[in-house]
């Protein structure tokens, strides 16, 4: 099976709704994430210096107060500075396409059966990421596995991805360094089965024995959190992780009996 999403606002009371990661506005999907772009991370003063721009005929280095393990920005719109102005859309959490496969394979008295499901299409912001991330908070206590790989000097930058620890290294900015694809394919139920056989005429008329699993394995990548299937949201149409628990490994033993 198969399914495609599409939504458009057409109508609305205000220009437009703005939520800390998501922007709503005619023309476009509902909550479409509304983000300062990620720029890599500051190697050395000299990065620092040479991120400027000219306005008004004069060169203004965009973030002055950087130093080298800070997150580097995009000017988007070209004033010299970093600003609510700079923000993006940068896609939705909708996925575009969620399908899923199912089948059951029989040979003599035994059965096996699965489902995959899958999606595609869709973001997800990690607000744990975030919100442990701010300030340094994330680098003592809670830190997520990525802190493994901060920027620690121009010899050691890390993964080019994760800021230095040092104070003013953690922007406050709404920036998409925690923004993820929420694609993902997942083996979501495997079940094996015996029926036995039985003497016609007797009380039992079928036995059979079962064992299943819930939530096998995903192949995802998404590092933000548990998994991109959490949402800890208010609304089904915005997806924000707050660390919300995955679902639940499983497993099943059971036996049907008909009399």
């Amino acid at each position: 099976n198969l399914s495609t999403i599409r939504n458009k606002v057409l109508r609305m009371g205000e220009a437009f709704n703005m939520q800390s990661y998501t922007r709503t506005e005619i023309g476009r999907s509902i909550s479409d994430f509304y983000l300062i772009p990620f720029d890599g991370i500051f190697q050395s003063m000299d990065e620092v210096y040479a991120h400027s721009t000219v306005v008004d005929g004069v060169t203004k280095i965009i973030q002055p107060d950087a130093k080298p393990g800070d997150v580097r920005y995009v000017d988007v719109n070209g004033d010299g500075q970093i600003t609510e102005a700079d923000r993006v859309h940068m896609g939705h959490p909708q996925p575009t396409m969620t399908y899923g496969l199912t089948n059951i394979f029989k040979y003599k008295n035994w059965d096996f059966s699965f489902l995959i499901t899958a999606q595609t299409g869709g973001k997800i912001y990690s607000a744990l990421g975030r919100a442990i991330d701010r300030q340094g908070m994330g680098v003592d206590i809670n830190a997520l596995s990525r802190w493994q790989n901060m920027w620690f000097s121009e010899a050691d930058p890390g993964d080019g991805h994760t800021p230095s620890a040092l104070p003013g290294g953690i922007s406050e900015e709404y920036d998409n360094r925690w923004l993820y694809s929420s694609d993902f394919i997942k083996l979501k139920n495997i079940t094996l089965g015996y029926r036995f056989k039985l003497k016609k005429g007797g009380i039992v008329k079928q036995l059979r024995l079962n064992a299943s699993i819930e939530n096998v394995f995903m192949i995802d990548a998404y590092d933000g959190g548990y998994s991109p299937e959490s949402n800890n949201s208010s609304s089904r149409i915005s997806s924000y992780d707050y660390g919300a628990y995955p679902q639940a490994r499983t497993f099943n033993l059971g036996v049907n009996v008909q009399f």
